[in-house]
């Protein structure tokens, strides 16, 4: 009785186990919330149309509870989905842009975007609409930082790199193509930009290929470039994988966005 009783004790602990560490499907990602400490309160102010009233082309503007001075601004752009699938306020962008407000004390702009179709002309929009209303947000919008995701690092990433009116204070990129950045630094005025790149070594979606040879030519350019790269990490792996090395990963963001949005470019 004893054998037995020991026995159904270890199965139901590696049911257990086994529960914990079991793999977030890519479908699935959007729904999950980041491996960390739930962040302090935030103030939203939701779905701010930046073509229209299209509930769809819009932001959700985050802001720190409480604030001295008027907060500086990051971006949050997801990755290749349509505007129309609501991926901006999913809880996997909810969650990334909370814990950077309170990290950080900036305020986050999670922007819905055609991210399928790369267009790229509605991070303008958007960033122009954000300008426009800096004051009645209590915001500084001039050089904001921007971080993206997947299809954005191939679309994003060039993009702010050659854009006059956002002239980015800092970029970071996760599991992307950075071919096409590599390509964007010609012509492009990078010196001193700090700029952080975030690999996943078991992508299935966009392998973890292009990564070093930007990072080389951004060097070269005179921008300064750090790499976190998760060995075992999928795409999306945040949350699909996470593990030890991932809250790790995910510390060392916070840590470069609360640097770099505090510094004078």
């Amino acid at each position: 009785m004893k054998c037995r009783f020991a026995a159904i004790v270890l199965c139901l602990a590696c049911a257990a186990c086994a529960t914990r560490t079991a793999t977030v499907s890519l479908r699935d990602a959007a729904m999950q919330t980041l491996p960390l400490r739930a962040p302090g309160p935030v103030r939203e102010l939701p779905a701010r149309s930046y073509r229209g009233a299209s509930a769809d082309y819009a932001y959700d503007l985050y802001l720190p509870a409480a604030s001295a001075a008027a907060p500086r601004l990051i971006l949050l752009v997801h990755g290749g989905a349509p505007a129309a699938s609501g991926l901006r306020g999913a809880p996997l962008m909810r969650s990334w842009a909370t814990q950077i407000v309170a990290r950080t004390g900036a305020a986050v702009a999670a922007i819905g975007w055609d991210g399928h179709l790369r267009d790229t002309a509605q991070i303008g929009d958007a960033y122009a609409h954000l300008r426009a209303h800096a004051s009645e947000y209590g915001i500084d919008a001039a050089r904001p930082c921007v971080i993206t995701f997947s299809a954005g690092v191939a679309a994003v990433v060039p993009y702010a790199l050659r854009d006059t009116a956002l002239r980015p204070r800092c970029l970071a990129g996760f599991y992307g193509d950075w071919r096409p950045a590599t390509e964007a630094l010609a012509g492009a005025d990078v010196a001193g930009l700090p700029i952080l790149v975030v690999r996943a070594g078991r992508d299935e979606v966009v392998p973890d290929q292009s990564a070093p040879a930007f990072a080389a030519a951004a060097r070269q350019a005179g921008a300064r470039v750090s790499v976190l790269r998760q060995p075992n990490g999928l795409h999306a792996f945040e949350v699909r994988n996470p593990d030890d090395a991932t809250v790790r990963i995910l510390e060392q963001t916070l840590d470069f966005l609360k640097t770099e949005i505090a510094a004078e470019p």
